[in-house]
């Protein structure tokens, strides 16, 4: 009756190490790349007043209007 016992109880250890070892894989696939914060350059925003750096809005183009269903839809 112990062998049956420790038996049942080495194979549920075995069932959650390996259920453990799945998701833990399965996390570290899905995770976002790890990013270097020192190898970045620093974002620079422009200074109060400085025309030059403004962003263009000429280039920028107004989005399409949605077409309408024809009525007999």
């Amino acid at each position: 009756m112990l062998w049956i016992g420790v038996g049942g109880v080495t194979v549920l250890a075995f069932v959650v190490g390996l259920m453990w070892l799945v998701v833990r894989n399965d996390d570290l696939m899905t995770a976002p790349p790890p990013v270097d914060e020192a190898s970045q350059a620093p974002k620079q925003f422009p200074q109060f007043g400085d025309v030059s750096k403004a962003p263009d809005k000429s280039a920028q183009k107004e989005p399409d209007k949605p077409k309408q269903p024809p009525l007999n839809q």
